[in-house]
């Protein structure tokens, strides 16, 4: 929906080649300025780190990508924040977790996510699902939600302690009432089958991510007009990864 109004490319990942070529065709149709708006759950995702270094706005690479170089933009390009606890994705969460819901007040929600590389994001991430799980909590009615990541990407001792932690909190959950375990994720086909293989043997239901929903090109607009009030002008030129 969004190419009826703006100019707009879409890049998947983190290819540093796929990333300047978006650049470059939206410069070849006069693009002086470039919004980049990264399609994820968190800003703490260690790809969005990646693409923060790749298109010039921080200068320290990832220690990951030491050996790539930023791409060249001759645009002025602005890179706004990911999803996070904005109210269009807390509704969205709301309605996924009462798609499964058939008693909320005897239901204990657990918000998972992918989780970063690090402790240290691991709490920042953490910090905006918190916000997510009292919203769910308060509008859905339901007897407690909570939240944990599986640190999907980070070191071994990290992710297995991570994932032991996910699991025990899901088991001692279970005896309190019904879980219902949430997906933070935007798009299926994800980490959705690794945290259910953590989970085998316990008792759960389990959510769908975000998309598809309307609230994802809701947010994706409103983050547009919003820069578009900073920049006093509209900008010609959109990516999207």
């Amino acid at each position: 929906p969004l190419q009826k109004q703006y100019d707009t490319e879409l890049v998947f990942g983190e290819d540093r080649n796929k990333l300047q070529d978006a650049v470059n065709r939206l410069e070849s149709r006069g693009a002086e300025r470039i919004l980049a708006i990264p399609l994820y759950i968190s800003f703490h995702s260690p790809v969005v780190q990646i693409l923060e270094y790749l298109l010039g706005i921080t200068s320290e690479p990832p220690q990951m990508q030491r050996e790539e170089q930023p791409i060249t933009i001759k645009a002025d390009l602005h890179m706004c924040h990911a999803m996070e606890h904005h109210p269009f994705a807390a509704e969205i969460l709301l309605e996924r977790t009462v798609e499964i819901s058939r008693a909320p007040s005897k239901e204990i929600v657990v918000l998972v996510a992918h989780g970063p590389t690090t402790e240290k994001a691991e709490t920042l991430w953490l910090r905006s699902m918190w916000t997510l799980s009292s919203y769910v909590k308060e509008k859905g009615g339901f007897k407690d939600a909570t939240v944990a990541t599986i640190m999907f990407g980070a070191a071994p001792e990290i992710k297995d302690k991570a994932n032991k932690e996910f699991r025990e909190l899901v088991e001692k959950k279970g005896k309190e009432g019904d879980v219902l375990v949430m997906p933070c994720v935007l798009a299926p086909g994800g980490i959705e089958d690794k945290v259910k293989d953590q989970l085998k043997g316990l008792k759960f239901r389990f959510g769908k991510p975000y998309l598809p929903h309307p609230n994802v090109t809701k947010w994706l607009l409103a983050v547009i007009e919003s820069h578009l009030e900073i920049w006093e002008k509209e900008p010609k030129g959109l990516i999207l990864e």
